[in-house]
């Protein structure tokens, strides 16, 4: 059909693809395959507007874009449909449209992707929602008050809306097209929504809802790694408990936590993301790298740093040579250091001496009381092979250093919901039911998130966090957290 014939009543508006020869129909304006040729052999961006209609001017984007300001014209030329969408009750419409909606987009490279929007607003109360489509500021097709009915389609379109969100944000951030890794994971929130689907199915639910989100964190992890940075934050709004998952400082999807089964739920997938991104930063560092680096906490002074560096590899230093420690009085040498003595075996009667920081560490650094034990007792070759030895391992300061910044962050939570979700009507009773609630979180679920070579839990003991312990030895609690989780921590998934 012909649609720029005057004698043809004008179709609906629709979008509409044939698989095999490509003809798109939007606003009774048709692009067909040999259009498309056309388009892609103009030279200047005048050439192809005088093929194009009014939505040819869009095909600019797909083949890479020309010139700003043609772009911008082809935005200004769009006009916001009347639509009458008919029978709005039949959700399959809607899913067609979206479809189509996001293949156009998937079809755009950045960043003229980023100019497609899609908006979902959901009314609770009457059970109903809403949606609406834009190119730049132009709203092309909208829909209100559709049911809710089994909620698959509302979360096809929700899916949309934050993975075009997503999209959006990893090109600004990375100045890659995410394009390809967006169409995996609408696979895998796709392939969720089917998984939990049903009579019986939890699609819509709020614990689906952070599975998606765990799945989406874990692939940015994989992809990206540490950059951009990947984040789930616990907080307290006006409507109660939530969870929001950001890409840098831009949030991409909030879900309410209305039980303490979708609290555990974040709360592991809020430490899985900042120990995984742990784990990346201990895995790309170089060892002997870490080693150079662990002198700047065993040594005080820049001169005595880099004398120590170069005598690391020195087998004069080692256990087989180790004669004592000496620690001379601070009030009357004037620094907090102890000497460790070593036998010289190229001379039996000569001996070396270097000077150490008796400082006390906070995070485990190897220095003071810690470092005196190591050098007594410890079994080692050179002091290379000292530090090596507890590198990754829950002896090591940085490991010690960066776990504590996970734990800091739950014990913020922790005061977040003493202070938020305590007292009748709350998730919580009192103070001392939440710090139950976090020991067994703790115990039950974070103790086993490996951390370089070593585990959660084990740090944990090593620095004898508080809410760690067993209670005594009584047995865990099993009230909120037996029945979850339903996220699987990062390093859990496959």
């Amino acid at each position: 059909m012909n649609t720029d014939d005057p004698g043809v009543p004008a179709a609906p508006n629709t979008l509409s693809f044939e698989e095999h020869n490509m003809t798109i129909s939007f606003n009774s304006q048709t692009l067909n395959q040999s259009r498309l040729d056309a388009i892609m052999q103009s030279n200047t961006a005048e050439e192809a507007q005088q093929r194009m209609g009014l939505f040819d001017k869009i095909k600019d984007w797909f083949r890479g874009g020309v010139e700003k300001a043609a772009i911008k014209e082809a935005f200004d030329l769009l006009k916001q449909p009347k639509i009458d969408m008919g029978d709005s009750a039949n959700l399959a419409k809607q899913e067609s449209l979206l479809h189509h909606f996001t293949l156009l987009r998937s079809a755009t490279q950045a960043p003229f992707s980023d100019h497609y929007a899609l908006q979902v607003d959901v009314d609770e109360s009457a059970r109903t929602w809403s949606y609406s489509m834009r190119i730049d500021e132009n709203k092309i097709i909208q829909c209100q008050n559709l049911p809710i009915g089994n909620g698959y389609t509302l979360e096809a379109f929700k899916d949309a809306q934050m993975l075009m969100q997503l999209g959006s944000t990893l090109h600004k951030q990375t100045r890659t097209d995410p394009q390809p890794l967006l169409d995996r994971l609408q696979e895998q929130l796709t392939e969720m929504n089917a998984m939990h689907s049903g009579p019986h199915g939890a699609i819509g639910h709020n614990s689906a809802r952070l599975e998606k989100l765990a799945s989406i964190a874990n692939t940015i992890l994989k992809e990206y790694g540490t950059s951009p940075a990947c984040s789930l934050d616990v907080s307290s709004s006006p409507a109660g408990l939530q969870a929001t998952l950001s890409i840098g400082p831009t949030s991409i999807d909030t879900i309410p936590l209305n039980n303490r089964e979708d609290l555990t739920d974040a709360l592991i997938l809020n430490q899985s993301i900042t120990l995984g991104t742990l784990g990346l930063n201990l895995s790309s560092k170089d060892p002997d790298q870490a080693i150079m680096d662990a002198v700047q906490d065993m040594v005080d002074g820049e001169e005595l740093q880099e004398a120590m560096r170069n005598q690391l590899n020195d087998p004069t230093f080692s256990h087989a040579n180790f004669i004592r420690i000496t620690t001379p009085d601070p009030e009357t040498s004037g620094k907090h250091i102890f000497y460790a003595t070593f036998r010289d075996p190229s001379n039996p009667e000569r001996e070396r001496t270097l000077e150490f920081s008796n400082r006390p560490g906070s995070n485990g650094e190897l220095r003071g009381a810690r470092l005196q034990d190591m050098l007594s007792n410890g079994r080692y070759d050179s002091l290379a092979g000292l530090i090596g030895q507890v590198h990754g391992t829950a002896e090591d300061a940085q490991v010690i250093y960066a776990t504590n910044g996970a734990r800091l962050m739950l014990t913020a939570t922790t005061m977040m919901l003493k202070s938020e979700a305590t007292g009748t009507h709350e998730l919580f009773k009192d103070d001392s039911e939440v710090d139950d609630y976090i020991r067994n979180l703790n115990t039950q679920f974070l103790g086993s998130m490996s951390i370089g070579k070593t585990h959660y839990a084990e740090v944990a003991a090593r620095c004898e966090w508080p809410l760690w312990e067993s209670d005594g030895g009584s047995a865990p609690s099993l009230t909120d957290t037996q029945s979850s989780p339903r996220v699987v921590p990062l390093d859990k998934m496959v």
